[in-house]
C-alpha cells in the first residue's frame, strides 16, 4: 500500500510539471528552541520505541526530546490531492475543470451543475495517480533553505514580483500564507522535516 502524503493543488501541478522534488513538513511537537539536533537514535537501553527517532538536547551528552521520522529513504508514497467524481469518472483539481463542453473557462457550469471538489483527506488509495519515491529525509531549520532548495520546492525567481527576484523569497511568502495563523511563521524559524523525492512512473 505504501505511505500517504497530502499536497495542495498547486503543489500537485508542480510535481506533474517536474518542478517540485522536495517538501517541508512541520515537526510536531516542536523541539525546544535552543536545543541541538543530535541525530538519530540507533540503540536505546530504555524505551525501544525511541529507536529510529530523531533526537534533540541541550548538549551532545543529554538527549531530552524525540520526534518520529515520518518517512524513510526508499519509501513509496501515494499522493492525496483534491478530486471529484463526475459521471462515474475521477477528476483532479490540478488538471483544471473537467469536461470543457459543460464548463466555461472559468469553471462556471453550463448545464446548471456545480463542481464539488472533495478534500484530499477523503481520497481513497485506489484513486491515487501520483507515486513518489523518497530519496532523502533530514531535519533542519526552516530558514536554512537555500535558493536551490526553494527551487526544488517548485518556486522560481521573478525580478518584477513583489516577493523579489529570488525563489527563496517566494517560498517564504507562501510559507507565511499557509502557516502564519497556525503558529509556525517564517520568523519563528521552526524545525521541519525535509523530504526529497522523485516521481515514479508506475504505481506500486
Amino acid at each position: 500500500m505504501g505511505k500517504v502524503i497530502t499536497f495542495r493543488t498547486e503543489d500537485v501541478r508542480a510535481i506533474i510539471d517536474g518542478k517540485k522534488t522536495a517538501t517541508r513538513i512541520i515537526i510536531k511537537p516542536q523541539p525546544t528552541y535552543h536545543y541541538f539536533l543530535l541525530g538519530r537514535i540507533t540503540d536505546s537501553t530504555g524505551d525501544k520505541k525511541r529507536i529510529g527517532c530523531a533526537a534533540w538536547g541541550p548538549s551532545e551528552e543529554d538527549v531530552a526530546e524525540y520526534a518520529k521520522i515520518p518517512y524513510e529513504v526508499g519509501d513509496i508514497l501515494w499522493v492525496r490531492e483534491k478530486w471529484t467524481e463526475l459521471d462515474k469518472q475521477i477528476h483532479y483539481a490540478a488538471d483544471g475543470c473537467p469536461d470543457i463542453d459543460r464548463y466555461d473557462p472559468f469553471g462556471k457550469p453550463l448545464d446548471g451543475r456545480k463542481i464539488k471538489w472533495k478534500s484530499p483527506i477523503c481520497m481513497p488509495r485506489d484513486f491515487a495517480r501520483i507515486f513518489l519515491g523518497v530519496e532523502s529525509v533530514s531535519a533542519g531549520r526552516l530558514q536554512d533553505i537555500t535558493e536551490e532548495g526553494a527551487k526544488a520546492e517548485g518556486f522560481i525567481g521573478d525580478a518584477i514580483s513583489p516577493a523579489g527576484k529570488h525563489a527563496r523569497s517566494w517560498f517564504r511568502n507562501k510559507w507565511d500564507e499557509d502557516y502564519w495563523e497556525k503558529g509556525f511563521p517564517w520568523d519563528r524559524n521552526p524545525w521541519v522535516w525535509v523530504i526529497e523525492f522523485e516521481r515514479l512512473d508506475l504505481p506500486f
